[in-house]
Order: structure tokens, then C-alpha cells, then sequence
């Protein structure tokens, strides 16, 4: 399971993501590939499909997903999982 996301693609996902009742998340990659961070931790993440993404948490193997939703523009503004979603930080690009 899992596709290769193109290195555009990848800088269009790269950014931190914030919600005032949980720990802020970055997106960043990292010799070519994708990772993401939460609580000073880093986990390798693996695009599954189309603005979807996993990630298996090696301490506490445990297996979450998680989906990047994109603005009227088609830039991602949200990470959401559940019922929660995160909104990506401005930058000052």
C-alpha cells in the first residue's frame, strides 16, 4: 500500500499545523522523503493515496492516518484525523 508523492507535491505539504487543544505537528522532509514531527518525536510518513497519509509509530506501534485538505486555491490549508483538524501555520514565504 502506498504511492510516491513528487517532490512538488511534497513542498506543498511541508509546514507546521496547529489546534489550541492539541500539540502543534510539522510536516517536513528529509533526505527526499516525508516526516512528520509531534511532541519532539519524528516518524517517517507514507502517502497512501490522494491527500492521504499514514504513519506507524515505532515506540508505541501504533498505525494512524490522517488527510491533508486543501483551500479553494488547492493549497493545503488543514490536517485533519477524527473529528479534529489542524490549521497550517502561515508562513512567511
Amino acid at each position: 500500500m502506498g504511492t510516491t508523492a513528487t517532490e512538488a507535491e511534497m513542498v506543498g505539504y511541508v509546514g507546521s499545523y496547529e489546534n489550541p487543544s492539541n500539540p502543534k505537528m510539522e510536516i517536513f522532509i528529509k533526505d527526499g522523503k516525508l516526516f512528520f514531527k509531534s511532541g519532539g518525536n519524528e516518524f517517517p510518513l507514507k502517502k497512501i493515496g490522494d491527500l492521504r497519509f499514514g504513519i506507524v509509530t515505532q515506540n508505541r506501534f501504533q498505525y494512524f492516518e490522517f488527510v491533508l485538505v486543501p483551500g479553494p486555491d488547492g493549497k493545503v490549508l488543514y490536517r485533519h484525523r477524527g473529528l479534529r483538524a489542524w490549521k497550517r501555520a502561515q508562513t512567511s514565504k
